[in-house]
């Protein structure tokens, strides 16, 4: 049975996005690679006078990929076993010459055409008229999306800890954001429910919810099932479109388990790490209504400044003709670069790859959330919550547990003292507060709530040696101990 086509959400866009045209230019370029035809249509510089010949790039084989082998970090590992563990690239002139010229808004042709088999791969779509675009990352499309849909004065939701450039960018163009409420587990879907059935603002209902629901930064909590079904039917019914923002989507992992002797040590195979993927927003949406945003920030480099939106083809028009005026184009060199280890991991290796980076962040969490538990205080001071997706992990700490805890000073001035005393013990948190949506949400100073007294700090596990990881949860208890008992 044919799919059905997607909802037009034109209704909602921004005075700016209604006033945009197609440029005609763009238009030109479906006739460039054309050979019958000789193109004095744009101002194109020669290829002849591009100054880079040769373009050189060598990276890890497709043979490194073959299995899952998460317990010794991917170089160390590739070494050691394989004979060959790397491919060398050369881009002739003719490779160059295309990557380096203008290029379509949305990105090389057969780049997307990658991009869109790996979206099926990962992916149930439930209508016809869908697509891919490339980004310069999450960022710049996120920027874009705004541009697209609000004016100012318009609102939209976060979750009440998000992304601060993310919430800055909303800001910046006049945006009100309001706080959906969150636990551990992420967005709770009654917080949402009720927020919106008892929407008292004199703005009118939002227009977009910005979410990040698998290792959301800073929380690093992941959306079960369930509660991406309820939200998104919560969407439906007040017609608000969702903008998920996925950049830690696949480093899931499985429950941190405490017991070392009942962990996995058998290489996982391809079809359970496909099925143990939480069901993405893209995968529950039958109207057109949920845009994603990947990136390859965590995936191969943040340098890249490379990632791709997936959104109904009504919403990529628009959502074309801002970046053909902005950025005209994410980077040639990035997308050739990109493309050439593409083509030779294909869709097998570049799902290996995702599997096999799962497996190495799945470690340094277990290490991570080991010493944590050895380190820390014991005692309801001090909670922690063991991540199951993406780099960060959480530590929550009630101050009224200080013996000398003043309420009156403030939750802030708390925090602020604490992460002054963690960079002197040389470890580096970053405090929660950094992250809420509207400075006074969460440190509204009432008295006699649990609320006024607590705080979190959020790490990353990410980039830090094993041996760092236990060194670094060592200072953190013992800066939390002296804390607890000399306060």
């Amino acid at each position: 049975m044919a799919l059905p086509s997607s909802k037009s959400f034109d209704n909602k866009l921004s005075l700016e996005s209604r006033c945009r045209k197609t440029s005609l230019l763009e238009t030109l370029n479906q006739h460039f690679d054309n050979e019958k035809i000789i193109f004095f249509g744009s101002g194109l510089p020669s290829p002849d006078l591009f100054p880079w010949k040769e373009l050189k790039s060598k990276f890890y084989s497709k043979s490194v990929l073959n299995t899952s082998k998460p317990e010794a970090a991917i170089d160390d590992w590739a070494t050691k076993t394989n004979s060959n563990p790397f491919v060398e690239v050369h881009s002739d002139a003719k490779a160059l010459s295309a990557g380096l010229q203008y290029g379509n808004a949305g990105g090389r042709g057969d780049f997307l055409e990658f991009v869109k088999e790996h979206v099926k791969l990962f992916h149930e779509l439930n209508y016809s008229d869908w697509g891919v675009a490339a980004t310069a990352g999450t960022t710049q499309a996120w920027e874009t999306i705004l541009r697209i849909f609000c004016d100012r004065g318009d609102s939209i939701l976060a979750e009440t800890f998000s992304y601060p450039p993310s919430l800055s960018t909303a800001q910046s163009q006049g945006v009100h954001i309001h706080p959906v409420p969150m636990d551990e587990n992420g967005v709770i879907p009654q917080k949402l429910q009720h927020m919106l059935e008892n929407w008292q603002h004199q703005r009118k209902l939002p227009k977009l919810f910005y979410i990040i629901p698998t290792g959301q930064n800073p929380t690093g909590s992941t959306l079960s099932n369930e509660r991406r079904k309820a939200i998104y039917k919560i969407a439906e019914e007040y017609d608000i479109l969702i903008v998920e923002d996925e950049p830690y989507y696949f480093l899931q992992m499985e429950s941190y388990i405490k017991a070392k002797s009942n962990r996995k040590r058998h290489d996982q195979l391809m079809s359970e790490y496909k099925r143990s993927l939480k069901k993405s927003f893209l995968s529950l949406d039958v109207s057109g209504r949920v845009i994603r945003l990947d990136s390859l920030s965590k995936i191969l480099a943040p340098a890249c400044r490379l990632g791709w939106i997936v959104a109904s083809e009504k919403i990529l028009l628009h959502y074309l003709n801002l970046q053909a005026v902005s950025i005209q184009a994410p980077s040639g060199f990035s997308q050739m670069m990109v493309l050439e280890l593409f083509k030779r991991w294909g869709q097998d290796g570049y799902a290996r790859w995702l599997m096999q980076l799962s497996g190495i962040y799945r470690n340094s969490r277990d290490v991570v959330c080991d010493a944590l538990i050895e380190r820390l205080p014991s005692g309801n001071f001090v909670q922690f919550t063991a991540p199951t997706a993406g780099m960060f992990f959480t530590i929550h700490i009630n101050l009224s547990y200080l013996p000398h805890f003043d309420p009156e000073l403030g939750a802030k001035t708390y925090e602020d003292r604490l992460y002054n005393k963690f960079l002197e013990d040389g470890v580096l948190l970053v405090p929660g507060s950094w992250f809420t949506c509207s400075p006074d949400v969460l440190y509204e100073e009432k008295k006699d709530t649990f609320q006024s007294c607590q705080i979190f700090f959020r790490g990353s596990f990410a980039t830090v040696s094993f041996h760092q990881l236990e060194e670094g949860a060592k200072r953190i208890g013992d800066c939390l101990g002296k804390m607890l008992n000399t306060a």
